[in-house]
């Protein structure tokens, strides 16, 4: 963990002078998707998005600006009118698939030829009738197993979406990398949609599957997913430079990889003879285990692993596949059946990407508790209810399209990937573990970077360019970053000119 840090002390360590105005230079990247009225409240909006520590709503966003001032300014020198930031979701004229095309070649020379592609779905849980897009969707937070392994599932009332994220290498996280999220689609269900609207969650991930791909035409993708993403519809949005790492059900039926001809008339045989269930095979005393070291989730774990090759269904006739059963040597977790659309594939080749997705969802944890997805209040309609609705009581019109339901989270979660992508250029770990050691001397063993230490990172930058202005009045402040820059060790340039 420390050899890893210390690896980026020069690389990832600029220069004191080459982050000042480090903000300004990266946001203009956007500016190509923006008209220059829009550009200016885009990158308003963001920066005060990352800044906010209340509620993230759009009147919080314009209070912002006592700290922020000249970048609510029109070109005369007044202040741009509130409305005009609050229609920005809902009527202005800009693509969330432009923004991500940009971040993603921001990030291109980061990723290799190699790209290891993440999905899964979130549901930011929202109240009221009139939320424009919303649906009862499963909540994953309190669906669980129950102690004799039945499933026990809960359902809530919010805006479901489905991310697309590439997983980015990053030698001082704890996982070794993070996920950037860049495309998103926001699932309706199939009673609150109209019938020529509706999309399945696969088939979303699938429409920016083909976006993704006529970004980078040469590129090579790994599409890693769980059980919701792993079917058909998947597969068949897969070419040939594009491979898929998953997880399979217990009840999946598999084929043997190699298909004997019987002799005599009749038609060939497509699929060869019926595999036995992954239970059965994990039994199986003629398939030995292996044992197998990994060093995945921030940590070496030992496991008993069975490999093979087989035939899915679901994957099509031309794909053989490599199925990876694991086993807990100490028996309290359950056995797993994994696969990898390859094969002569070994263990770790499976299980190390499929390891990735976890970072995903502690993309969804860090933008809900610190980036305030959850926290938006927009997108209600406005108006009377449909005539010929079919349903009962008061709802949102499901016939208009719920522009700003689609727009501001994902909104948030951009901002969260502009944070990563700042301090991957600008960021310094060694200064940053120093001070929250200093802040928490309890925690002598932090070695990695995470997210909110990326955040307070990004806000001290934004006082250092003023961008934001603290208050004159502000003690705690002051008095906070004097003590830093006076127990700043030697050769700390950085802290002391930060405080």
């Amino acid at each position: 963990m420390v050899a890893r840090v210390a690896y980026t002390k020069q690389s990832n360590r600029p220069s004191p002078g080459s982050t000042m105005a480090s903000i300004k230079a990266l946001i203009e990247m956007f500016r190509p998707a923006f008209s220059t009225p829009t550009y200016d409240n885009f990158s308003y909006l963001m920066l005060a998005w990352i800044r906010c520590e209340s509620r993230r709503c759009i009147s919080n966003l314009l209070r912002a600006g006592r700290f922020m001032p000249g970048l609510r300014m029109k070109p005369d020198g007044e202040p741009k009118h509130f409305s005009i930031f609050y229609r920005f979701f809902s009527r202005a004229k800009w693509s969330l698939d432009e923004l991500g095309h940009l971040l993603a070649l921001a990030l291109k020379a980061r990723l290799g030829q190699t790209v290891y592609v993440l999905v899964d779905d979130t549901v930011c849980r929202r109240t009221g009738p009139f939320v424009m897009g919303a649906g009862i969707h499963r909540d994953p937070m309190r669906s669980t197993l129950t102690g004799k392994r039945v499933r026990k599932s809960a359902f809530c009332w919010g805006l479901q979406f489905v991310t697309l994220a590439v997983w980015v290498p990053v030698g001082f996280m704890h996982s070794g990398g993070i996920a950037v999220p860049l495309l998103f689609r926001l699932h309706r269900t199939r009673k609150l949609c109209p019938p020529e609207a509706y999309c399945s969650r696969p088939q979303l991930f699938a429409e920016m599957l083909a976006v993704l791909r006529s970004w980078w035409l040469e590129a090579h993708f790994v599409v890693v997913g769980d059980n919701d993403y792993v079917n058909r519809t998947v597969f068949s949005a897969l070419d040939d430079n594009m491979e898929m790492v998953g997880r399979f059900k217990a009840n999946a039926a598999l084929f043997d990889a190699k298909v004997e001809q019987t002799p005599g008339p009749g038609r060939r045989r497509i699929w060869g003879k019926r595999l036995p269930s992954l239970a059965e095979l994990a039994e199986d005393p003629q398939l030995p285990w292996k044992e197998q070291i990994l060093y995945i989730y921030g940590q070496q774990l030992q496991l008993w692993i069975k490999t093979f090759e087989a035939q899915w269904k679901s994957a099509g006739k031309d794909r053989v596949l490599t199925v990876v059963i694991t086993r807990d040597p100490s028996g309290r977790l359950e056995d797993n059946y994994y696969f990898r659309s390859r094969p002569g594939c070994s263990g770790p080749k499976v299980l190390i990407p499929q390891s990735l997705r976890w970072s995903l969802e502690s993309c969804y944890r860090d933008c809900k508790q610190y980036m305030g997805i959850e926290e938006v209040q927009n997108g209600f309609a406005q108006g009377d209810e449909p005539a010929d609705s079919t349903i009962h009581g008061p709802k949102a019109p499901i016939e208009r399209r719920p522009i700003a339901s689609e727009r501001t989270v994902p909104f948030g979660m951009l901002c969260y990937s502009f944070v990563v992508l700042w301090y991957l250029d600008h960021g310094q770990p060694l200064k940053d573990i120093w001070w929250a050691r200093y802040l928490a001397p309890w925690y002598p063993h932090k070695v990695t970077i995470s997210f909110v230490d990326m955040l307070q990172a990004f806000h001290r930058q934004m006082e250092q360019e003023q961008l934001w202005q603290t208050r004159s009045d502000d003690r705690v402040y002051e008095k906070q970053t004097t003590q830093l820059a006076r127990h700043a060790p030697p050769g700390a340039d950085g802290a002391r000119k930060a405080a």
